[in-house]
């Protein structure tokens, strides 16, 4: 059986939804009006964080004692309707892939259910792995991808990772994945580069992804 991981945040909706510039501004509040950091050094810190332990969360954690859950739900209460609707061209497009789908996110699990809700493909997917469920471990560590692999049982060489992130697919592609980078950036050595979600069904004939 093929399996299809997805991530969330701006692959399986497009990046122009403002999504993530509103998450990212509550990362800054909550940096600031909860933990008490002063706003001059948000910045600084931000990349340093996801520069050594590859999101803000652990770095907060590490340094600051920020209890992951105090963190997530602040970042992620998002008023989701006025950023996305129903998409039935991606639950076309999810449908038609047989298999084991299952979208594996950074974000909190909360946040994955009310975005595939109101995009109208909760229902497609068998499964959600949030970062809660490793460890808030992220992707970029090949650790959080065997937690996932633990907990789905599924086998890197029969699984194929839809991801906007480089990192990320790099970090699948070192256990055996095949990857597909999504959207307009750049990036190389992975197995195919679609610039929207859309297209991945170029991959498929009668629901089979071509696993060449």
């Amino acid at each position: 059986m093929q399996n299809y991981i997805f991530d969330l945040d701006n692959t399986l909706y497009h990046p122009n939804t403002g999504i993530l510039e509103e998450v990212n501004h509550r990362i800054n509040s909550f940096m600031i009006h909860k933990v008490g950091i002063h706003f001059e050094k948000v910045d600084f810190l931000r990349r340093t964080y996801r520069e050594k332990y590859g999101v803000t969360l652990r770095g907060l954690m590490y340094h600051y004692s920020v209890r992951p859950s105090d963190y997530l739900d602040y970042v992620h209460d998002l008023a989701y309707d006025e950023f996305i609707d129903k998409d039935p061209l991606l639950n076309s497009c999810l449908e038609n892939l047989e298999g084991y789908r299952a979208v594996f996110t950074n974000g909190a699990k909360s946040h994955a259910v009310n975005i595939l809700s109101k995009l109208g493909v909760y229902e497609c997917f068998d499964d959600i792995f949030s970062i809660e469920d490793v460890d808030y471990i992220p992707k970029i560590y090949i650790e959080s991808f065997k937690k996932m692999m633990n907990m789905s049982g599924i086998i890197p060489g029969d699984s194929i990772l839809f991801e906007d992130s480089c990192l990320n697919l790099t970090a699948a592609a070192k256990l055996g994945f095949k990857t597909a980078l999504i959207g307009v950036g750049n990036g190389s050595g992975f197995d195919y580069h679609f610039s929207s979600i859309y297209d991945i069904v170029s991959l498929t004939e009668k629901g089979q992804m071509y696993c060449e």
